[in-house]
């Protein structure tokens, strides 16, 4: 009887190390799968744009999170695409966009590699691929910021960014609450470059007649090379 106590004893004993091993390692996997909320891990969709020695990407941005950032950068591609990608960005009557592998956009920096594909029309409309797979890298950050939620005052901000070209300039919307209009327009006509230029507008971008008088140029020499109104009220 003493026995059977006693391996009644050993086998309860073991059972219970058992059990609490079994225990420990589901709270340990059950912490590792936890979602990370400061990661921006995903596929963050972007416009291309520019000409063969300036080439940049704009994040294509929402309200909510893990797109809420607006990143533009200045990026250099492979060798091997860019004969054919400077012919794209040479088209008139359409965009570019991008799609890249799955990264956690928090990490975007000067020097960041990424590879992606790159459609003719937006990747979510109907665009169709015209390059598989590019390599990317982050040779300037403009802007690499998360959006902020405030209210958006009217009075709206453009910024510059360089072309190869004396008479040909890119200015983008900054995005500095809601609700915003993701807006990139084309300059071609020779100017004093400004740097920034500020706009009171009732609506969520600035009309091509208040961009142009605030550039001092004609209002044909202006268009929209990406303007997206939906995706962030």
């Amino acid at each position: 009887m003493a026995f059977s106590n006693k391996c009644l004893l050993v086998v309860s004993t073991v059972f219970l190390v058992i059990l609490t091993s079994c225990t420990q390692t589901t709270n340990h996997h059950h912490k590792i799968s936890e979602p990370n909320h400061s990661e921006r891990m995903g596929t963050h969709g972007m416009l291309l744009f520019g000409d063969s020695k300036n080439i940049y990407i704009s994040h294509l941005p929402l309200f909510n999170h893990p797109h809420d950032m607006q990143v533009i950068a200045k990026v250099t591609v492979n060798h091997e695409v860019m004969p054919q990608l400077s012919l794209w960005l040479k088209k008139q009557d359409s965009y570019l966009t991008l799609v890249p592998e799955i990264f956690d956009l928090n990490l975007v920096a000067k020097n960041f590699h990424f590879t992606g594909s790159i459609y003719d029309g937006h990747f979510e409309r109907q665009g169709s691929k015209v390059i598989d797979a590019a390599n990317f890298e982050i040779e300037q950050l403009y802007e690499n910021k998360v959006l902020s939620n405030t209210v958006n005052n009217g009075l709206i901000e453009y910024r510059h960014l360089q072309s190869e070209r004396d008479n040909r300039h890119f200015y983008y919307r900054v995005i500095n609450g809601r609700p915003a209009a993701d807006h990139i327009i084309e300059v071609n006509a020779p100017l004093i470059v400004k740097k920034s230029i500020r706009i009171k507008a009732s609506h969520l971008y600035a009309k091509t007649i208040q961009l142009a008088a605030a550039l001092d140029v004609q209002p044909s020499s202006l268009q929209n090379i990406y303007l997206e109104v939906n995706e962030l009220h």
